[in-house]
């Protein structure tokens, strides 16, 4: 039977009594199909209502937009399966007799969440006579019913892709009909996330809810999941073979009185990652239209977080920039470490997000506790998204400090992950909120230790969309460290944001006037700077006392100095100097290393670099000098140094890629060569069962050691017969005795 009469109707703007029809929405419910009168060029009758499309063009409502019928559940508790719909309608001519709508529902357990049951329903009569014009839509099932647990319904005219011919037509009774609804299970919670996407190792849990049920089967691809008979779904440690994207997981539910499904998850799983630099970057993505949706990953290890309640960062944050992001209304600093992934809201506002990025905030700075050693930090997780693509990427650096330097942060990775170019394939392209969440772990051992603070900068790399994205939480895992860094050199910093700079040049310069002996693939001269700044004695603003040095691929990304009298250095001291009339290229980031006189081609770790300080995007002056001293205790950061490396590609995104370099100090003492020469052997003979060898012109107290052999067949094994040091001349004299086998060979070595 018909349900249509019951309940209440409400009607969408517009104007429905055009041209003469009744105007007044109930009668399209009343019970009557009404009549027709031949009334060419005006048309009206006075049993039909005008609906049709809202007049874009004018920005006014032209007819009836809408109807929404709210079906009399007072004794049907479970609502009412529909068994069809059935619209009537015409016009007095041909001008006006198009049906053209779409019908959509609310169930009891939702009532004002409308779900599409149709699309676009178009029925244009043929109808070349211009006489009136009576016309019939009958929606009916293929199997089973429309829609089940129905509450309300909904026509809507509203189409504007196609436009109803002359923008309206007149309608003259819907009727809904069915049938009360058995006590079966009711969908009380739709299935969330609607699609996901992780990696191979990953986590996903799935878990709609249902009234009235007593059992559940899962299905995967429309096929029964075995053992999968719980409320909740939970695929641990995901294989690739747990993707489901013909059809996803659903959730059935059954009682007496029959079953419901869920609608399904689509569930895409991805390879694991390979590391970079013993970083494992992995992204896991979810997304649903459903009102209020919230990512279902775990939660309940966000409150070990090493940061968690936070919410205003400890070691700082770009307060001068906007984390509420203004009119999108998200909730700044303090959600980021929350313990909560938070939800989506329909409004437009976005209470579970604090807006970073180049146009909002730049920078935040966590640090991690107390304990004297640092922290062992093992995992990090970035949250976030929107609702719709413009503001759920993902861009950023991560940085950290040690306890032995906590202001200065050395990059651990960077992020440019664009959902808005199709990253994710669980993040639509479309208004559907979509959470994101980045996961950095190790490939072995620990992300960083001895850690201090963790900083997270929004503003490199730039490229983010619509200027900032939405992050929901932070989170950094790890413990306490076991022991103490090891003593390094002493870093200090200066940053003055003076121009002309009040920074003054150290000297002197073991390096004054000298140019890099080698260097790698790139340019000194970007922005007009020029190799020979970095070793001319002067220090100052901008590319005319430059060189550019960076990792964007077209900076020169390492150099190598070595001392140009063959002999070496005792290092003493290392100053570096970047200044710039913007903030734009002047940060120091680098790794030092060296080479010794023992083993040349062997470059040793020394330490490194990386200091920007935030400078307001302004135009600001800004000039860095960063002074690498000795230990404590010590008095030479190295010895019998031949070659010293700058090694700039950790800078990566950041500053824009490369920076201006406006000189580098070296200051020690010079060693003479080393180099030691060969005597030349003046006489050899025997004496008493000795072989007396002399000679003369070798390096004065160089040692040597005599190899002697009795078989020079390949390979020859030589084993040491006697060693010695060349007199204060660089002459020797030796007696060896040549034993029993006449047949032995003599080498002598140096050193």
């Amino acid at each position: 039977g018909s349900v249509g009469t019951a309940g209440t109707v409400s009607a969408g703007l517009g104007n429905y009594g055009i041209a003469g029809a009744y105007g007044d929405p109930p009668i399209l419910s009343d019970g009557i199909s009404g009549n027709l009168i031949y009334n060419p060029g005006t048309g009206g009758n006075s049993t039909l209502d005008t609906c049709g499309a809202y007049n874009t063009v004018s920005g006014s409502v032209y007819a009836g937009i809408s109807v929404t019928y709210t079906l009399d559940t007072s004794t049907a508790v479970n609502g009412f399966d529909l068994t069809n719909i059935v619209v009537y309608g015409g016009w007095g001519d041909n001008t006006q007799n198009e049906q053209l709508y779409e019908v959509l529902y609310s169930t009891v357990s939702a009532p004002t969440t409308f779900i599409p049951l149709t699309g676009w329903v178009d029925y244009l009569p043929t109808d070349t006579t211009g006489y009136q014009s009576a016309t019939r839509t009958t929606l009916t099932p293929a199997a089973g019913t429309l829609a089940r647990n129905v509450y309300a319904v909904e026509i809507n005219f509203n189409s504007q892709n196609p436009i109803p011919k002359n923008r309206y037509s007149g309608y003259s009774e819907i009727i809904v009909a069915g049938q009360v609804a058995p006590a079966r299970p009711i969908v009380t919670q739709d299935i969330s996330p609607a699609a996901a996407e992780d990696v191979v190792g990953g986590s996903l849990t799935l878990a709609p809810a249902f009234v009235n049920a007593s059992t559940y089967q899962w299905l995967k691809n429309g096929t029964n999941l075995p053992f999968a008979t719980s409320a909740t779904l939970t695929l641990a440690n995901l294989k690739l073979t747990d993707a489901a994207t013909n059809g996803g997981y659903s959730l059935v539910a059954f009682n007496a009185n029959g079953s419901n499904v869920s609608s399904s998850c689509t569930v895409y799983v991805d390879p694991a990652p390979t590391a970079t630099n013993n970083v494992v970057t992995a992204f896991a993505y979810q997304s649903s239209s459903a009102s209020g949706f919230g990512p279902t990953w775990d939660p309940s290890l966000l409150g070990s977080s090493l940061i968690a309640g936070q919410g205003t960062p400890a070691g700082g944050a770009d307060t001068a920039a906007n984390f509420l992001a203004g009119g999108d209304e998200a909730a700044g600093l303090s959600v980021l470490t929350d313990g909560s992934y938070g939800t989506f809201t329909s409004d437009g506002s976005h209470p579970a997000f604090a807006a970073a990025g180049y146009g909002a905030g730049n920078y935040v700075i966590y640090t991690l506790g107390s304990e004297p050693n640092g922290y062992d930090v093992t995992n990090i997780q970035v949250a976030g998204g929107w609702n719709d693509f413009g503001r759920d990427s993902q861009y950023y650096t991560i940085e950290y400090s040690t306890v032995a330097q906590p202001d200065m942060f050395i990059p651990l990775v960077s992020v440019a992950n664009n959902l808005s170019t199709g990253n994710g394939k669980a993040a639509p392209s479309a208004s559907v909120p979509t959470a994101v969440r980045g996961t950095f772990t190790p490939a072995s051992g620990v992300l960083a230790s001895n850690v201090y603070a963790i900083q997270f900068n929004f503003e490199f790399p730039h490229g983010v969309p619509n200027g900032y994205s939405g992050y929901s939480e932070i989170s950094v895992f790890g413990s306490a460290s076991a022991t103490a860094p090891a003593a390094g050199p002493v870093i200090t910093t200066v940053h003055d944001t003076n121009n002309p700079s009040v920074l003054t040049l150290a000297t002197p310069n073991l390096l004054a006037n000298q140019l890099p002996s080698s260097f790698g693939a790139g340019v000194f001269t970007d922005e007009g700077c020029n190799v020979t700044n970095l070793t001319d004695g002067k220090i100052g603003s901008g590319a005319t006392y430059a060189a550019s040095c960076g990792a964007d691929g077209t900076a020169v990304p390492w150099i190598v100095f070595t001392p140009t009298n063959n002999g070496s250095w005792n290092l003493s001291n290392i100053v570096v100097y970047t200044m710039w009339n913007d903030y734009g290229r002047c940060g120091q980031f680098y790794n030092v290393s060296y080479a010794t006189t023992s083993n040349p081609s062997l470059f040793l770790p020394l330490v490194s670099v990386g200091y920007d300080p935030f400078v307001p995007e302004d135009g600001t002056h800004s000039a860095n000098q960063v002074q690498i001293a000795p230990p404590a205790g010590q008095s030479l950061l190295a010895s019998n140094v031949v070659a010293v490396k700058f090694d700039f590609t950790p800078e990566g995104a950041l500053n824009y890629g490369w920076s201006g370099y406006t000189e580098i100090v070296l200051q020690g003492t010079n060693l003479p060569s080393t180099v030691v020469v060969a005597p030349t052997i003046s006489s050899t003979y025997t004496s008493g069962g000795n072989l007396i060898v002399k000679g003369a012109g070798g390096t004065p107290g160089a040692g040597y050691t005599w190899l002697s052999t009795t078989n020079l067949a390949a390979p020859i094994i030589w084993t040491t017969n006697s060693t010695g040091n060349l007199d204060g001349s660089g002459a020797f004299s030796n007696s060896i005795p040549i034993g029993s086998n006449p047949a032995t060979f003599f080498r002598l070595r140096l050193p």
